[in-house]
């Protein structure tokens, strides 16, 4: 019986002194030193002081491939908030240093060769994180697939206190759903949050000046100094002197979209009650086109934009694409890979199915190529179709709203305010301003 109880008692004492390095949230994370991409020695302790955010992934891991772009785009925002600190697990050198520039891992990478570290942190399989507070405590842990908006939500949840601290003008603590260039101004309308309404700011940049309509607004169409805005109830303004003043528009059901197609004589174009409206003189009122594309139900109309002959048309379920003018659609070949949190891979590789693009927003230029906003960053498709997708040179992040200026520059909104602008064509992408 002793025999039993001495037994007991020391399997119970070596199970306790087996947790005792195992990271647990609220306890000081266990500390490690291992060797970077250029074989230099990084310590957990070179962090001190700053908020850490542990990445173990895997190269052979597909989950870990598809958020990459997030990861590395949060890392990239945010690298004065969060010390993003990748760990590969149990793979060569080789291996750890090609898949990070493969990926686009422009953060620190350290490789666990033996994997001890991980073993340290209890990981049951990849992608997961550990959230490590600037006092050095271990404050959470999350596995599979994460989002740029997720992370923000994680950073949120490890420290108390929102990443963007009191919110990114004039988006405080709503978020943006519409976005326009005009001449000389940019327009924003944002949803909810402290200060709803139509804003605007010179292109060049300077602060955000509230225009004096009320409520938030859902939609805004811009061409030169004349601007059409749906405000929550689908009613639409205008303004023809760059928003001093505002008129009512007569439209016989509620505005969810809006759109212009620039030329000697503007057309714009409104979906409402299920169909598309276009007018060469909005003050006088729209003319129904056609019934529009055979929309999946539930779909709720996010975006529409026009460039010519082109006409394109987003929603929850897809998009859809109009070469005649309104008069004949079909579905934009766009497609895009959710991750769910829920969400492992392992050396089999799981592989997550595809869906069509969700967008909240849509531009066309001149060419007939479409931007579109969607969860997960900026797509496009060329106006013959085929051959498009997400755009890797744009962060991989929820976008609400997509912009054409009239110098041919396309601006984007993320969901929380920040303001991306085109260059080189679209080939590049750079945030406007510092957030």
């Amino acid at each position: 019986m002793l025999t039993v109880v001495l037994l007991t008692v020391f399997a119970v004492f070596a199970y306790q002194r087996s947790l005792a390095g195992v990271a647990r949230a609220g306890s000081a994370a266990p500390p490690f030193q291992l060797r970077d991409t250029a074989g230099a020695k990084r310590r957990l302790a070179d962090y001190h002081g700053r908020v850490v955010l542990l990445d173990f992934w895997a190269s052979w891991c597909t989950v870990c491939a598809q958020g990459a772009p997030a990861l590395a785009a949060f890392a990239t925002r945010y690298a004065e908030r969060v010390a993003v600190v990748g760990i590969d697990w149990r793979e060569p050198e080789a291996t750890l240093a090609r898949t990070a520039a493969a990926w686009g891992l422009g953060f620190t990478n350290l490789r666990d060769g033996d994997g001890l570290v991980a073993t340290r942190y209890g990981l049951t399989g990849v992608p997961e994180d550990w959230w490590v507070g600037a006092a050095g405590q271990a404050r959470l842990h999350t596995s599979g697939g994460r989002t740029f908006e997720q992370y923000q939500a994680d950073f949120r949840a490890a420290t108390g206190t929102a990443i963007d601290g009191p919110g990114i003008p004039p988006v405080l603590a709503g978020r943006a759903a519409a976005l326009a260039a005009g001449a000389d101004r940019l327009w924003m309308g944002v949803a909810g949050g402290a200060a709803p309404g139509l804003w605007s700011r010179p292109q060049q940049g300077g602060a955000w000046a509230r225009a004096p309509l009320p409520g938030a607004i859902v939609a805004i169409a811009a061409a030169g100094r004349t601007l059409l805005v749906a405000g929550p109830a689908g009613q639409l303004m205008g303004s023809s002197d760059g928003g001093a003043r505002w008129a009512a528009v007569p439209l016989a059901a509620p505005a969810v979209a809006l759109a212009v197609a620039p030329g000697p004589t503007p057309v714009w174009y409104a979906w409402a009650r299920g169909r598309l409206w276009a007018s060469t003189d909005w003050a006088a009122g729209f003319r129904p086109v056609s019934a529009g594309p055979r929309l999946p139900a539930p779909a709720t109309v996010t975006g529409v934009a026009a460039a010519g002959p082109n006409i394109y048309l987003t929603t929850a379920a897809g998009a859809f694409r109009s070469a005649d003018g309104g008069r004949t659609w079909r579905a934009a070949g766009l497609m895009q890979q959710p991750l769910t949190a829920g969400e492992f891979s392992s050396p089999t590789a799981l592989v997550t199915g595809q869906q069509p693009l969700a967008a909240a927003g849509v531009v066309v230029t001149a060419g007939g190529t479409a931007t579109l906003a969607g969860a997960d960053g900026l797509y496009q498709e060329p106006s013959a179709g085929g051959g498009g997708g997400r755009l890797a040179t744009a962060p991989a992040r929820a976008f609400a709203a997509v912009a054409i200026a009239p110098d041919g520059a396309v601006w984007a909104a993320a969901v929380n305010g920040d303001l991306y602008r085109s260059t080189a064509g679209g080939t590049r992408w750079e945030r406007e301003g510092a957030g």
